[in-house]
């Protein structure tokens, strides 16, 4: 018994590459779906040294993940509701942030996707928090909101059509 106790740590560990193997080689629809959307966060996110170039990059690459009728309906506590509809209006909207604040940090938690059964359209659930400095002095905020995300795959890659924020329980 002792000399068989080697053998299947060994094939434990083998079994626990393979399976690290497969996810990082070739992930499934779900793991794509979230890597595509952590990507955006930092995306999104920016520091005040940051070059306009750079900015225009990562402001195209943002939208990019964006299908171009896509619909954007927040819901934010204090500040009302607003609504955009496609590639401009994000894009207009993300450097309206950059203008009006020095940094922003945004990071996403618990994606949850799902793909329809016929692997051509999914729902991601996400909490997201959002850490700004404004361009003015004691001009500071922190926020956290739960978002629902439609996505559609077009040509091989996952576009976000709808972003809508998910109401949370109140008393």
């Amino acid at each position: 018994m002792k000399r068989a106790t080697p053998y299947f740590g060994a094939a434990i560990l083998a079994l626990m590459a393979i399976w690290w193997w497969r996810d990082t080689l070739f992930p499934g629809e779900e793991v794509r779906i979230r890597k595509s959307i952590e990507s955006l966060a930092g995306l999104v996110s920016f520091e005040s040294n940051e070059g306009g170039l750079a900015a225009g990059r990562r402001i195209s690459a943002a939208v990019a993940r964006f299908a171009p009728g896509a619909e954007i309906q927040l819901e934010i506590l204090g500040a009302g509701s607003f609504h955009l509809t496609g590639g401009g209006e994000v894009q207009q909207t993300l450097w309206a942030a950059r203008r009006g604040a020095q940094h922003l940090r945004v990071r996403f938690f618990d994606i949850l996707a799902t793909v329809s059964p016929d692997g051509r359209s999914a729902e991601a659930r996400l909490t997201a928090t959002a850490e700004a400095r404004g361009n003015r002095s004691q001009q500071e905020g922190f926020e956290a909101m739960e978002f629902r995300l439609q996505l559609q795959k077009v040509d091989g890659a996952w576009q976000i059509t709808r972003v809508e924020t998910v109401q949370a329980l109140t008393q």
